[in-house]
């Protein structure tokens, strides 16, 4: 690693740099660590192609979802309710939750959509647009009677859409 910098996502791959017109990133920035995610982050862009038309696509977990979800599992009584007993929406940390690492079965890094284009830009990447990418209610909550099931579908859930290119001088 060089100047003593620890090295976080491994040794890099020959022939990865700048030869991709896609990199697709699905869930990958989930680390607590800020720095593992942003070399994670870096090392993703350093394999697009340097041309407009190359196409970073993340999808990241939304911090928004997950306070609306969280909230309307506690408000709903979910655990009551037969909705399974979903610890990950009871465990609360302060210090964590100020930036957005909630306990999802493991520390978990969630994402505004402002933090999600701000990351890319970060690396030096344009960010295009962040959208929602809807999740079916019954990944969260597979034990669920159907009738809740039901009753959620006029509340989505979902994660961030990150599409982003690289910023090239033409």
């Amino acid at each position: 690693a060089e100047g003593g910098v620890k090295e976080f996502c491994g040794p890099e791959i020959p022939g990865t740099r700048q030869a991709a017109d896609l990199v697709a990133s699905f869930n990958v920035l989930l680390s607590p660590d800020t720095k593992v995610r942003a070399n994670l982050l870096r090392r993703e862009a350093e394999m697009l192609r340097p041309s407009p038309n190359s196409t970073l696509l993340l999808l990241v977990p939304s911090a928004e979802s997950y306070r609306r979800v969280r909230k309307l599992y506690n408000d709903l009584r979910g655990r009551e309710n037969s909705w399974g007993n979903s610890d990950k929406y009871f465990i609360e940390n302060e210090r964590d939750e100020a930036d957005n690492v909630f306990h999802v079965n493991a520390m978990t890094k969630h994402y505004t959509k402002e933090e999600a284009c701000a990351m890319v830009e970060a690396v030096g990447l344009k960010c295009d647009k962040v959208l929602p990418f809807p999740i079916r209610w019954k990944l969260l909550f597979p034990f669920a009677p159907e009738e809740a099931q039901k009753s959620l579908m006029s509340r989505p859930a979902h994660e961030w859409l990150v599409v982003a290119h690289p910023k090239v001088d033409l």
